[in-house]
């Protein structure tokens, strides 16, 4: 491996914990390195320092671009696992977590572009039952627009270790599932994964879902994804630019028409596919004789586009032109709710702030 950026990947999961790197020279880009049993967060991470540094022992920690994936995303876990590395000399600017289903995508998109030519199937599992995830690509779209179709089947279809030996209705329940699951759907490609596909009891049904599709069975999905992740992260491979669309991510960019370097331009505040939770940025604008600011939003699933006027001449009429400085926030409060602030910062000792505030609510 002679890239400079130490790439990495790990399946935190809830029973074992698996680790991969990236290496430009196997055949897919990364290699498996360890799979361990998950403890503790601080200990499973822990464990996965020490295997990093003695694979890698001449590795700056710097230079170590780290993405996790797990099932789910809970900020407060999220925070505390890469708190552990950044804790141990690790950048927490190069540290990631992500769930299962972007670590899917990011696997799905860095494979082969006949497997992902339509939409892509995943059957996953595990203890708690059966799930399907239908990645839904929008190609005509640049960039790529991502998103993931759910169907929970684990009322149909619990897991039960013993099953797996001695029940033979069981092959036929998870056909059922099968089909139910991509009738009329046009799938390049077809995965299934988890520890309930680790038996045999689960191949002839694969062989005849294979028919006009490639159909793949393994326990590495995620911590592959979550590999390319982290390599997507480094400027690492030819993945295509793409915005991945779940459930609590939002859907459109919010910009504004600011004047910049001699030149009107379009200003993102908020980026498409963002976790809603995870969006809080603020931009500083002066205004020059304008008594209203425009916030345009543009919504990247639906392709809608619509304009949101809000008046800034709260602060006072008395103001010279460039004498107001505004600070205008952008956050979230769901994932179809955005919060603009506007706020009165003024303009030094010339233009004290007015103190005045004003907030609008767009729904997305």
């Amino acid at each position: 491996m002679d890239n400079e950026m130490l790439i990495i990947g790990i399946d935190y999961g809830k029973e074992n914990t698996q680790i991969a790197y990236y290496d430009k020279e196997a055949a897919d880009g990364l290699c498996i390195e360890e799979n361990i049993s998950t403890e503790s967060a601080e200990t499973t991470i822990k464990h996965c320092m020490e295997i990093m540094q003695s694979k890698f022992p001449d590795k700056n920690k710097s230079e170590t671009c780290i993405v996790i994936t797990k099932k789910t995303y809970v900020k407060e876990e999220a925070e505390e696992l890469a708190a552990y590395f950044a804790n141990a000399g690790y950048k927490k600017e190069l540290i990631q977590v992500i769930t299962y289903k972007q670590a899917y995508m990011y696997y799905v998109m860095n494979g082969p572009k006949e497997c992902c030519q339509n939409d892509v199937g995943l059957f996953d599992y595990d203890m708690e039952g059966l799930k399907y995830y239908q990645l839904v690509i929008d190609r005509r779209r640049e960039p790529y627009v991502v998103g993931v179709v759910e169907k929970d089947y684990s009322d149909t279809l619990k897991y039960d270790q013993e099953a797996f030996k001695n029940d033979e209705e069981l092959p036929y329940i998870f056909e059922n599932v099968a089909q139910n699951a991509t009738h009329k759907q046009i799938l390049s490609s077809l995965y299934m994964t988890g520890k309930g596909f680790e038996s045999d009891w689960a191949d002839e049904t694969m062989k005849k879902m294979c028919r006009g599709r490639r159909v793949f069975k393994g326990g590495n999905l995620y911590v592959k994804g979550a590999c390319f992740a982290a390599a997507k992260n480094s400027h690492v491979g030819k993945m295509p630019e793409v915005v991945f669309i779940d459930d609590n991510m939002i859907q459109a960019y919010i910009s504004t028409k600011v004047y910049y370097n001699a030149s009107d331009s379009e200003l993102i505040i908020a980026k498409a596919g963002t976790p809603w939770d995870e969006v809080d940025n603020s931009i500083r604008i002066i205004p020059d004789m304008e008594n209203e600011l425009q916030i345009n939003v543009t919504n990247v699933v639906t392709r809608e586009k619509s304009t949101h006027i809000i008046p800034v001449d709260f602060v006072g009429k008395k103001r010279l032109a460039k004498m107001t400085r505004l600070r205008v926030r952008v956050r979230f409060q769901g994932v179809h709710k955005c919060i603009i602030t506007i706020s009165d910062e003024g303009f030094g000792r010339l233009c004290p702030s007015s103190r005045r505030i004003y907030e609008k609510i767009i729904n997305i």
